[in-house]
């Protein structure tokens, strides 16, 4: 082996020892955590014909937290989330309830607020979710008639948007929780999830809020 292949052999190998390292050094300073809540909001359309109801829906979702520092800190989460959304024409006395489950997956970077209030710490967060389609019902209603539809290409199976929130957080002597935390965001939706055929379509964007109380492990 020659010195100039002993060189790049030598330089690969500490490469990877750092590459290693960092990844290490990450993974052990990720924070866990786990949620449940309730979403309130809408798949809101800018129809004329139709007005628009806000329904409530559940999330649920596993977060891990990688702290830069003591008031910075960058969060990655995978849940489920349920948007319910109503729409009723008056005219011809017809609703559309439309329920959508998404796969939901959001980043976010989050401050901590220096000053301390008791035990609470409180934060504010913003950064952008993207949403998987994972099923669409809607149940459609004239004149108090139902009939049940099924309608998978109503709504476009991807969702990209933008989400903001405040929580506020407290230490626990509860075993493996280390800490509770209350948390409310808003997401606006900045895709047009209107699905239907034509050129004329009315755009519609999700726009809800999640209220949610999460345990730290």
């Amino acid at each position: 082996m020659n010195k100039k292949t002993l060189s790049i052999f030598v330089a690969a190998v500490m490469v990877a020892l750092s590459t290693s390292a960092v990844n290490a050094n990450v993974l052990s300073g990720l924070e866990y955590s786990a949620n449940v809540g309730l979403t309130y909001g809408q798949s809101k359309t800018d129809s004329k014909t139709f007005d628009n109801e806000s329904g409530a829906g559940f999330a649920v979702q596993g977060q891990a937290k990688y702290r830069i520092n003591e008031n910075v800190a960058i969060n990655a989460g995978l849940g489920v989330n349920q948007i319910n959304s109503e729409w009723t024409n008056d005219a011809t006395k017809s609703t559309v309830e439309n329920t959508v489950t998404y796969v939901n997956i959001p980043v976010t970077a989050e401050y901590t607020i220096p000053k301390q209030a008791g035990r609470f710490t409180f934060a504010v967060e913003g950064g952008a979710y993207a949403g998987i389609k994972l099923s669409e019902d809607s149940e459609f209603k004239l004149d108090g008639v139902k009939q049940e539809v099924s309608d998978e290409d109503g709504i476009k199976g991807a969702d990209f948007g933008l989400t903001f929130g405040a929580s506020a957080t407290t230490q626990t002597d509860l075993g493996a929780i280390k800490a509770i935390t209350v948390a409310a965001n808003y997401n606006v939706g900045l895709t047009d999830i209107n699905d239907a055929d034509g050129d004329d379509q009315d755009e519609i964007k999700n726009n809800y809020l999640t209220a949610a109380i999460s345990g730290q492990f």
